[in-house]
């Protein structure tokens, strides 16, 4: 009695999928982290010091090595479409619900998760997020033969044209996101955050663009790994996350005074930036595993 109940014991130790649970566990925090890095660097950028926030930056890092693991841990379970999938689909979900909530009533929030969906309202990022998990991650496949040497797939572009696509796909993908970017700081000088809530119809019409184009890139770089990898760095990370910044800081330009380019811009910067980084991170996925 004692011999089958350890076996059985064992047996249900062996049927519990640890990556599995790693993933359900890990990327929900990720996620977090990544909305509420972007709202802090959002909320500093746009009031004159895009630099101020090391909370956010430090969220950001969290963030991206929680999706490393996350890119290891990948191709050792079969549920990462399923369980990623349910995630990014509950945290937009979410968005929508306090998007749809604060524009029909508007109030006051405090630093709370409403209050970092509401400064993401009008990008709509978990939606893309969405995307990225979807054209990213699939569902496992069959384990290749050793005795079978299929000739690889053909690419459709060669190396200098993925990279030239990718690259002027992130610079559109940039433009798009600074043409819906808020003119004004003044919601978050007055903490009146759901006056950012302002989206008509050519807006949403740009959302749905720049959706499709987060999906392409996210699509292509688990087609092309190197160059989409290196071109997404180049035209969303680095721009949004160090260059940008780094400069406005350094020159001295200050949006105090109001101007709405400027203004807009600061909106954009940590949006693409946690865009670029979590496209390259999570398209990560598909070069792992199939090493």
């Amino acid at each position: 009695m004692e011999l089958t109940r350890g076996t059985s014991l064992e047996k249900k130790k062996a049927n519990i999928d640890y990556p599995g649970l790693g993933i359900f566990l890990t990327f929900p925090i990720a996620l977090y982290l990544i909305f509420n890095s972007v709202a802090l660097l959002t909320e500093t950028g746009a009031l004159g010091t895009p630099l101020a926030s090391p909370a956010g930056h430090f969220s950001l890092l969290v963030a991206t090595l929680l999706f490393a693991a996350i890119s290891y841990l990948r191709r050792l379970t079969d549920l990462s479409l399923l369980i990623m999938t349910f995630w990014t689909g509950l945290f937009a979900f979410l968005s929508l619900l306090v998007t749809v909530f604060s524009w029909s009533n508007p109030t006051d929030l405090s630093i709370t998760f409403g209050n970092i969906m509401i400064l993401l309202s009008w990008n709509q990022l978990p939606l893309l997020f969405l995307l990225i998990v979807l054209a990213t991650v699939s569902p496992r496949k069959a384990p290749r033969r050793k005795a079978s040497r299929a000739a690889p797939p053909k690419r459709l572009f060669s190396t200098f044209q993925s990279f030239a696509l990718t690259f002027s796909l992130g610079l559109v993908l940039f433009g798009i996101l600074y043409l819906l970017a808020p003119r004004s700081s003044a919601p978050l000088i007055t903490r009146h955050y759901f006056q950012l809530i302002n989206l008509s119809f050519w807006q949403i019409g740009f959302l749905l663009l720049a959706g499709c184009l987060v999906f392409i890139l996210a699509c292509l770089t688990t087609r092309y790994p190197f160059t989409s990898h290196l071109s997404i760095w180049g035209s969303l990370v680095l721009p949004g996350l160090i260059v940008c910044p780094l400069y406005l800081t350094l020159s001295g330009v200050s949006i105090t005074p109001n101007h709405p380019n400027l203004i807009a811009f600061s909106f954009t910067l940590p949006v693409v930036g946690a865009l670029g980084i979590s496209i390259s991170a999570l398209g990560a996925m598909q070069s792992v595993y199939g090493r």
